[in-house]
């Protein structure tokens, strides 16, 4: 793509055919090595199903594996199964304990394939956060504190903030998908996101409640030169998709997976709209910044026995200002 930009189209042209070569011949390594280990894919060549196999997370987020294959789908239920325990992975190679940094990655492959359990990943590390949000290389397995490597580890931190911008926005082939699960928690409650990068443009959206049905603002700045990028939001309507550039849709009813009892604790905070039209493009994009408002509390009910569990409480959809679209990037 870059030699394409600078009109090379033939240098392109030789690295389109070289990483298709590359593309194949791994695909085929792949798919022998798994066919030894009864589908599963093994920590390298010459390994077999160990703890390495974590690895294969990387497939994933590279792009090299298609998520949703199968080859994919039983080497994560082994790795969610032998190392895994209350949503953190094990580091089964090097320094025992727990891994915030893999935690993370697998975090980001289960979003990827749209798998709840990336939440309980975000939950353990949430949890286990330092008071100055920051976590160890090896975690221990009860305290929670550092065991081996950094004590302020930033490829952890770095790990951890992706998966937030995964949670909220991710890239497939022919486009983005946005809140690809959403946790219980949130239904009901309004979120932004401004000025995100991504690899098809600058891009933000903000949801709004209407009852228990989600109405979905947003604006995508697309690379010039790129054709349609689809825009789906599985987590809210998993019918709901559109190649329009900005604009509005209510989505389909949204119903908690968990019975939810809402707990009132204070007003929630407002949260950014996406900005007015018109608006001027201000300076040039900062670099993306994190807020996390503090809305009312929602725990899940145990007792409710309930076959359709309620929906959730609506919040007014007019609530808070926002920044422009030349600001910097942002969560809320």
């Amino acid at each position: 793509a870059l030699l394409a930009a600078l009109d090379q189209p033939d240098a392109a042209a030789d690295a389109e055919a070289t990483a298709a070569e590359l593309e194949a011949t791994l695909a085929e390594a792949m798919a022998t090595a798994a066919a030894a280990h009864g589908g599963v894919l093994p920590a390298g060549p010459d390994r077999g199903v160990d703890g390495g196999i974590v690895a294969v997370v990387d497939g994933v987020l590279l792009g090299v594996l298609d998520p949703a294959g199968p080859l994919v789908t039983a080497t994560l239920e082994v790795v969610a199964e032998r190392y895994t325990t209350d949503g953190a992975v094990v580091q089964a190679v090097g320094a025992a304990g727990l891994s915030p940094r893999l935690t993370a990655r697998l975090a980001r492959a289960e979003l990827v394939r749209g798998d709840p359990r990336a939440l309980d990943r975000l939950s353990w590390l949430v949890d286990h956060a330092t008071p100055t949000l920051t976590w160890p290389e090896v975690a221990h397995p009860r305290s929670g504190g550092g065991v081996a490597g950094a004590g302020h580890d930033g490829v952890a931190v770095a790990e951890v903030l992706l998966a937030v911008r995964d949670l909220l926005v991710h890239a497939e082939p022919d486009g983005l998908v946005l809140a690809p699960v959403v946790p219980d928690t949130w239904l009901g409650q309004g979120w932004a996101v401004h000025d995100l990068p991504t690899e098809v443009g600058r891009f933000g959206y903000a949801v709004r409640w209407h009852g228990d049905r989600a109405a979905r603002l947003w604006e995508l700045e697309a690379r010039p030169g790129r054709g349609p990028v689809r825009l789906r939001a599985p987590g809210l309507d998993p019918g709901w998709s559109t190649t329009e550039t900005s604009g509005e849709a209510l989505l389909g009813p949204v119903r908690p997976r968990t019975p939810i009892e809402v707990v009132t604790e204070g007003p929630p905070a407002d949260a950014p709209t996406t900005a007015d039209e018109g608006a001027d493009a201000g300076p040039a994009p900062t670099p993306a910044t994190v807020e996390v408002p503090l809305p009312p509390v929602r725990r899940p009910d145990p007792s409710s026995p309930g076959p359709e569990p309620a929906g959730p409480e609506p919040v007014d959809p007019d609530v808070g200002g926002g920044d422009g679209p030349g600001g910097g990037g942002s969560f809320s």
